[in-house]
């Protein structure tokens, strides 16, 4: 089990280089003195939590992938809607917004592909009779709806309108996107 003070401190990291990324929008790369001057920590305490810059992202990435598989346990044991399942990850998304801000600004769609491909499975079952090719398309399609949405910070007046998008592309994707398969 990881200290509260431990997780906080990683939170703060994520948070200034998310800040960082922002004032230096079209910099390749984020120094660490440009996160410790914004986080105002010490490069031992970076050190003691991280070897590299890169080590941030990827160490939340395998903590919110771990959390995000606990969350859909609930939807293995049950079944439940698609505006359900999705309006849970929405709200999963939005608590970790940080997270996904950084996912979205530098457009990781490898981590996305890894987020949605947990749900592959049940996905793919239940809503595209097992085609790859349509599974790939709406994906692609989510991810673009979910970075809209974080573009305007995760904002809950538009979360409903976020999932009705989300639920519209994943029921019309047999119809609309069908012909792609042949």
């Amino acid at each position: 089990m990881v200290d509260k003070r431990y997780e906080e401190t990683e939170k703060e990291f994520l948070s200034s280089y998310l800040k960082a990324k922002k004032q230096k929008p079209y910099s390749i790369c984020i120094h660490i003195a440009d996160i410790l001057k914004i986080a105002k920590r010490s490069e031992s305490t970076f050190h003691r939590h991280y070897h590299s810059i890169d080590e941030i992202i990827t160490k939340k990435e395998k903590r919110v992938l771990k959390e995000y598989r606990q969350t859909l346990q609930k939807f293995r044991k049950k079944s439940f809607s698609t505006r359900q399942i999705i309006q849970n990850i929405l709200f999963f998304v939005r608590e970790n917004q940080d997270f996904f801000k950084v996912v979205f600004l530098q457009n990781n769609q490898d981590f996305f592909e890894k987020f949605m491909g947990e749900l592959k499975p049940f996905i793919k079952k239940n809503w595209f009779d097992n085609s790859n090719k349509i599974y790939q398309l709406c994906v692609g399609e989510i991810y673009i709806v979910i970075k809209n949405w974080g573009e305007i910070n995760f904002n809950v007046d538009k979360l409903e309108k976020t999932l009705n998008d989300i639920v519209y592309l994943i029921e019309s994707a047999r119809p609309r996107l069908g012909a792609v398969q042949h």
